[in-house]
């Protein structure tokens, strides 16, 4: 049998300059802590930056808060219409009472008010409220025009102010 061939030896430093799988484990690893390293310092450095955290004022704050319980009484009102029950119509008002509390100004008060209305137009048992809720809100912004109108509606609707339709189509007295 003839003699095998040995492969040429490599010289010493050809040898180093090799990549086996444990290198490369270690080079993706060392990789990833520096990408990790620079996206927290990044991070970070925003996070001083801006002096006030994620929300840059008190008012945007306020703002994600009553967007997030707006969603959460639209959730409400879906299941109630789905299933109804007097028990969702006691957390539809705890509900309506929480976004009235946060209202900040007439556009957060109209869309309240809207959502008033609705719920008064299918549970008649709402309508003083809603009246009532109508009148607060004329008399804290006289400048909107959409809460005059609803209040005017309040007072022409049957219902509004807790009497009962007039009989043979009279006209209410204001």
């Amino acid at each position: 049998m003839p003699p095998r061939k040995r492969p040429a030896k490599k010289p010493e430093g050809a040898r180093k300059r090799e990549l086996t799988g444990k290198s490369l484990i270690k080079l993706s690893c060392a990789a990833g802590v520096i990408a990790l390293l620079f996206f927290l310092g990044a991070l970070v450095w925003s996070a001083l930056r801006s002096k006030t955290g994620f929300f840059s004022s008190a008012a945007d704050f306020e703002k994600a808060l009553l967007s997030e319980k707006r969603a959460l009484y639209d959730v409400h009102f879906r299941e109630w219409e789905l299933s109804g029950g007097a028990a969702r119509l006691e957390t539809l008002r705890g509900l309506l009472a929480s976004l009235q509390k946060s209202v900040v100004g007439a556009e957060d008060e109209l869309s309240v008010l809207k959502r008033r209305r609705v719920l008064a137009l299918r549970s008649p048992a709402f309508w003083e409220e809603y009246a009532a809720a109508v009148h607060k809100a004329a008399d804290k912004y006289p400048h909107s025009a959409m809460i005059a109108a609803l209040s005017g509606e309040a007072l022409v609707l049957p219902g509004a102010r807790g009497a009962a339709q007039p009989a043979g189509g009279e006209a209410v007295a204001l």
